[in-house]
């Protein structure tokens, strides 16, 4: 009788056995899953905080070292430092801080240093304007001025051409040319920024076709 009990037990023991194995190795596997989890996380927190940001929004003010932003997103404006960015406007022109406006907008690209923002990029687009291009064949000069005419599939309109001592010319060889090479009859394509109050293009860029 005695050696039946001990029979019994054994089979008890051996039956349990597995089972608090298997209990053990569920723990073990949970306790890997949540670790996997805490170090996916990790690693997203720290990714997300080392690529680059953006912040779009309106210049409130500019010192010697950059300027506030205000952007939709945030109550007060943020200090935008730019002592290392590349600074441009319409179609990647590089300009420097001295040409960033208040009421400029801008896009700016970088990361957050505590409370200030480091720019590595700014695009600056004058208020009241917006980017554009156009092309067509000047059909009269006045000064700074040009009349374009584009064909639009048919539809034949002008539009006003403003240029300046900032405006590049490319002549049809790649060289760069001035603004004196800009005659009537002469074809050309304009990258630059139209005014939405004086409806003209301001030329950035002109290159003759």
């Amino acid at each position: 009788m005695k050696n039946f009990k001990r029979i019994i037990a054994a089979a008890a023991i051996i039956l349990v056995l597995p089972s608090l194995a298997l209990a053990h190795n569920e723990r073990d596997n949970d306790g890997r899953a949540e670790a996997k989890i805490k170090t996916d996380l990790r690693l997203r927190l720290e990714n997300h905080f080392r690529k680059d940001r953006h912040l779009n929004g309106t210049v409130t003010a500019v010192s010697s070292i950059g300027f506030s932003l205000q952007t939709e997103a945030t109550t007060t404006p943020v200090t935008v430092n730019t002592v290392d960015a590349k600074i441009m406007k319409a179609f990647g022109m590089t300009i420097t801080l001295a040409d960033v406006h208040v009421n400029d907008k801008a896009q700016v690209t970088g990361k957050f240093d505590g409370s200030v923002f480091k720019a590595n990029t700014v695009m600056v687009t004058p208020p009241n304007t917006h980017r554009a291009q156009g092309k067509g064949t000047i059909t009269a000069v006045s000064g700074s001025e040009l009349t374009v005419q584009q064909n639009n599939h048919g539809i034949v309109s002008s539009f006003t051409v403003n240029t300046n001592a900032s405006t590049t010319v490319i002549a049809q060889n790649g060289s760069t040319t001035t603004t004196a090479s800009l005659l009537a009859g002469v074809k050309i394509k304009v990258m630059g920024l139209w005014d939405e109050l004086t409806n003209m293009l301001n030329a950035l860029k002109i290159k003759i076709k």
